[in-house]
């Protein structure tokens, strides 16, 4: 892993906290959809090369719906960025209550980390 990528990770985030919160985060990852993002989950192989417009949207719909049914919350409050209106480093996370694990299940970063 790169300086800056472990930089990143060991850096401040903000949470996207109410689902609005979470809209207007995919809205800005979109914005900026360029084929620079990377997407893995935590334990596997992180990609060789960044996903594509089109991956990445099918990612972030994907995501999004899943989120929305697993999570039944009125909050969100899973998603974290390091930046909530210009992100490059987005992270969520899984929270097993049974046995209180916490454990990062995908992450989403620009191309440089």
């Amino acid at each position: 892993m790169s300086d800056a990528y472990l930089s990143a990770f060991k850096g401040s985030f903000t949470s996207a906290l109410r689902w609005h919160q979470l809209d207007a985060l995919w809205q800005a990852v979109r914005k900026q959809n360029d084929g620079e993002w990377f997407v893995y989950a935590v334990g596997e192989t992180p990609p060789a090369s960044a996903t594509s417009s089109e991956q990445c949207d099918r990612f972030l719909s994907e995501i999004d719906q899943l989120l929305r049914e697993e999570h039944d919350e009125e909050y969100c409050g899973i998603v974290y960025a390091d930046n909530l209106q210009t992100p490059a480093f987005i992270f969520m996370i899984q929270i097993i209550l049974a046995s209180a694990v916490v454990s990062v299940i995908t992450r989403l970063c620009r191309a440089g980390y």
